[in-house]
């Protein structure tokens, strides 16, 4: 809960706006215009990630103490449990494929990932641990995934799209 005040107390109008932004689970709010792949990886993600919240159901930040200030509009948005934390979840796995496909942007890529999570603590939505719990989601699913040859077929073609999108050797 500290840390979720401490950030708070950090927050700016720029910040909050970003945040407000990223609610949209969007591989396109992640790293630019991409395409399905995402939306399939992030579909085949949620699935897991929803059994998990609703055996922990544990309560938000801002449900759970009212010195956590939420904007109305994104505490509607989030009456899921918190833990463990799609955003995280979603940020880390687009992050850790992106960077597979464009290993020389895999610096900007992690640490984009890692901030559309860490945006949830700063606005009172998850606590670290969520955050937490949601990396490691995702790289175990991300691993999981990696091991299925359709999916690894579908992982050459995006990663070729990107690149050749990018103007980079293959």
């Amino acid at each position: 809960m500290q840390a979720v005040l401490d950030m708070q107390k950090t927050l700016t109008p720029e910040r909050v706006d970003r945040i407000w932004v990223d609610a949209d689970l969007s591989v396109y709010r992640v790293a630019g215009g991409i395409w399905a792949f995402f939306d399939k990886v992030n579909e085949l993600t949620v699935m897991d990630i929803e059994q998990v919240k609703q055996r922990y159901k544990r309560l938000r930040p801002f449900q759970a103490n009212k010195a956590v200030n939420t904007p109305p509009d994104i505490a509607a948005a989030a009456q899921s449990p918190a833990y463990p934390s799609e955003h995280a979840t979603f940020g880390i796995e687009t992050a850790l494929f992106l960077s597979l496909m464009v290993p020389e942007r895999k610096r900007d890529l992690i640490a984009r990932g890692w901030e559309y999570g860490e945006q949830r603590i700063a606005i009172g939505v998850a606590y670290p641990s969520d955050c937490q719990g949601g990396q490691i989601v995702a790289a175990a699913m991300a691993a999981l995934l990696l091991q299925d040859p359709e999916f690894n077929a579908e992982f050459e073609v995006a990663k070729a799209e990107i690149r050749n999108g990018l103007g980079l050797a293959q």
